[in-house]
């Protein structure tokens, strides 16, 4: 229970016509789990009839393969389908581990193992768009999604601190996930606007953890969820108070309806029935949100203020402010901005697992970030500078119990708290409609605190460097190069089972890709992937010795059709 990515692997791009990332607390807006920032997706949509498909292989055996249909029943609906399969076969992904033998393991050699690695998605979306007159317009959507992880990476050393899991540190995993929507917009009189959206979802997840190392066997658990919610907004873009507003009010509830867990032995045969903690937690959460923006001094001054008030059943009240103030110029403009956001625990958190002992006292992980921004826009670049400082508080974690309960070793508890300071500067341009450009470079200085000891937060990386270009030879040939480069980052986060971690390669990856439009109906894309074959090793958030692979960045070959009918 908790954010829906948490568990799934099946969102493919080729679904969506624009995937966004809003950076920064988004608690005030979007409630729990909008931490770090929100994921903004809009599926397929069409807006002229259309059929088209695009087919992308690579020379690893990933092949995707999309189709979207657009077309006009009448004047006053329009229904849009999009289908996206994706599979991978099997890669046998090579991995390096600290087997714990003897007092002394660090002193034992190294062994590797490897993992399968293996995947398919598909995604199924059908959306009917309605305008019932002038100012009455309606959505429905009916989105599937199922995704199919083999051999993925494992637990780390996050459930005992060090290599236990050794050569079997893998888990497989499923998800399907139905979600019906429908969304309605309804301009009233004085510029006021009302929008409801209601929503169902559920979802099975299967995760089958690989601790016949620890435990001898290995724990096939299953978890159906639902969450149904609604939520309804009345808002207003000009007033005489110079005022930009909002009111929201907003329901939901979330239930794990069934679980079911069971032991398996090397073989994959039926050991025996494990404890099934989460199954029948129930959690609704009722929500208030505020969000207005007035503006001053011939509209050269904005203040943005507001927040969202959540009551929750199972743990009490939280809020979450947001202020801010811009001043707007033709060319320039300042913004100083100041949001909090919040994580509620999950159900695994509070009710525990096999391995890990849950806490029903756990408060809510609290961030509060500041940023100060300039920004700079001419008729063909764009430059931006970005300072900010966040504080993390209540952190859960995994921490080992001074005396086993139960037969736990360690329990999740609220003693995290992180600090981060950092800069990013962007430059976005191009030359002529021919050149164009898009830089980008961060440093972030970050420490945590886990109860008693202190340490630099390692898990993500103290300087990022992204120099990427482009050029257009005509009006149907382009060409593009990204380079992103990553320094100072080690191969996971310190906890309260790891006191020390190691430092990763510094990663460099310089990808090309050649677009040519063949026609007006056909274009061909070809990509190099890490053309240089460079390591690919990224931290583990389960502290994977040496890091992982991370797939996406490895080389390959990728030649992509895009067909217009």
């Amino acid at each position: 229970m908790g954010s829906y990515l948490y568990q799934s692997a099946s969102l493919l791009p080729h679904s969506f016509n624009r995937i966004e990332m809003i950076r920064g607390p988004g608690s005030a807006l979007y409630g729990s789990d909008a931490f770090h920032g929100v994921l903004s997706l809009r599926s397929y949509e069409g807006v002229e009839n259309e059929v088209n498909s695009s087919l992308t292989l690579t020379d690893d055996t990933l092949w995707m393969l999309n189709a979207n249909a657009s077309y006009l029943i009448n004047e006053n609906h329009r229904f849009n389908f999009t289908v996206t399969k994706a599979d991978q076969d099997d890669r046998d992904t090579s991995y390096v581990y600290q087997p714990p033998i003897g007092l002394f393991p660090a002193d034992a050699p190294l062994a590797s193992s490897s993992r399968i690695d293996g995947y398919d998605a598909l995604n199924l979306f059908l959306k009917l768009h309605s305008n019932f007159t002038e100012n009455i317009q309606s959505t429905f959507g009916v989105y599937t999604m199922q995704s199919d992880r083999d051999g993925a990476v494992g637990f780390g050393r996050n459930l005992t601190g060090i290599s236990s899991l050794q050569d079997r540190d893998i888990t497989d995993g499923e998800n399907d996930v139905l979600i019906l929507k429908h969304e309605l917009s309804w301009n009233l009189p004085q510029d006021l606007v009302f929008q409801s959206k209601v929503y169902y979802w559920e979802q099975e997840n299967i995760l089958v953890s690989d601790a016949i190392r620890l435990i001898n066997f290995q724990s096939e658990v299953t978890l159906d969820e639902e969450t149904l919610g609604v939520d309804l907004l009345i808002k207003q873009q000009e007033n005489a108070f110079n005022t930009q507003w909002a009111i929201g009010l907003s329901y939901k509830d979330n239930e794990i309806t069934d679980q079911e867990s069971v032991a398996r032995d090397i073989n994959f045969d039926f050991l025996f029935d494990l404890p099934d903690e989460s199954v029948g937690f129930e959690r609704d959460v009722k929500s208030v949100i505020l969000e207005a923006r007035t503006k001053f001094a011939d509209d050269s001054f904005h203040v943005l203020y507001g927040g969202r008030f959540d009551e929750y059943s199972d743990f009490g009240n939280q809020t979450s402010p947001r202020v801010g103030f811009i001043y707007l110029q033709d060319e320039f403009s300042v913004k100083l901005l100041y949001g909090e956001a919040f994580r509620a625990p999950v159900t695994t958190e509070i009710r525990g697992s096999n391995t890990l002992r849950g806490s029903e006292d756990l408060n809510p992980e609290v961030i509060e970030t500041t940023e100060l921004v300039f920004m700079i826009q001419k008729e063909h670049w764009k430059a931006n500078i970005t300072f900010f400082q966040s504080e993390w508080t209540d952190g859960i974690v995994i921490q080992p119990l001074a005396i086993p309960v139960d037969g736990f070793f360690t329990e999740y508890v609220n003693v995290g708290e992180n600090e981060s300071d950092g800069i990013e500067i962007s430059f976005i341009g191009d030359y002529q409609k021919t050149w164009s450009w898009d830089l980008s470079a961060s440093y972030v200085e970050s420490e945590g605190e886990q109860g008693t000891f202190s340490f630099d937060y390692v898990a993500f990386p103290k300087y990022i460097v992204n120099i990427n270009g482009g050029y257009r030879f005509s009006d149907t040939l382009q060409f593009y190069m990204t380079n992103r480069l990553q320094i100072d980052t080690n191969d996971g986060p310190i906890t309260g089972l790891i006191s020390e971690t190691d430092e990763l390669d510094d990663l460099f990856i310089t990808s090309i890709t050649a677009q040519w439009a063949a026609s007006s109906s056909l274009e061909l894309d070809f990509s190099i992937i890490n053309l240089f074959d460079e390591d690919t090793l990224v931290p583990s958030v389960w502290n994977s010795e040496f890091g992982v692979d991370d797939s996406t960045l490895m080389q390959r070959f990728q030649v992509a059709l895009r067909y217009q009918f």
